[in-house]
């Protein structure tokens, strides 16, 4: 999965709504939890931006669980 996921307006301006970055360990540098940044664009719908990041996320990880050969 890509370190960053992006949520943008599906139009012709592409505007930035919210960002996603995944936690950092620290070993080259500075160690960080996983965050959602929300932008000003994104805050008047920043509710359905957490419940869409919630809804694939849990979708990504049963595809990876079940990938694996997990049952």
């Amino acid at each position: 999965m890509a370190d960053i996921l992006s949520f943008t307006l599906n139009d012709n301006s592409n505007t930035l709504l919210a960002r996603y970055r995944r936690a950092k360990l620290g070993i080259v540098s500075r160690s960080r939890k996983a965050f959602i940044q929300i932008t000003p664009a994104g805050l008047d719908v920043a509710d359905l931006i957490v419940v869409t990041f919630v809804a694939f996320m849990k979708q990504r990880f049963m595809i990876d669980y079940y990938s694996a050969g997990s049952t």
